[in-house]
């Protein structure tokens, strides 16, 4: 093999290497991305008054939506948390019915839940 094949076969590998990189990135991203979908969209469905209760299941069946979204996109890098999200998502889904017990067992709180998946995506993340 001369030289010149090896080094056409290096910077083909690397240029792979570079691409799966990139995609990774942007896997990253799209789930920091729903992550904040997600949260805002809960601050704002608690900030907001919503006495129409045919509104505000709705509105709950979006969020429990958005944390099943995220749930999917954290999966591939921590099931455990992944797994929280789903039990986020599944309390939306339930109508807001658990007691604060069970929230607190399942380690959901809207801070935590956040807090721990931005320190586990932003190290993920490129940097420079």
């Amino acid at each position: 093999m001369t030289w010149e094949l090896l080094s056409t076969a290096v910077i083909g590998i690397l240029a792979i290497l570079d691409a799966h990189r990139e995609k990774d990135q942007d896997r990253v991203n799209e789930a920091l991305e729903a992550l904040g979908d997600a949260y805002y969209s809960t601050v704002s469905y608690y900030e907001t008054d919503t006495s129409d209760s045919n509104a505000k299941r709705q509105w709950q069946l979006q969020l429990a939506e958005k944390w099943d979204r995220v749930a999917n996109l954290t999966r591939r890098y921590d099931a455990n948390l992944a797994s929280r999200f789903s039990l986020k998502s599944r309390f939306w889904h339930d109508g807001e019915a658990w007691d604060s017990s069970h929230i607190k067992s399942a380690n959901i709180s809207l801070e935590n839940i956040r807090r721990d998946a931005r320190f586990l995506l932003i190290k993920k993340q490129k940097k420079g």
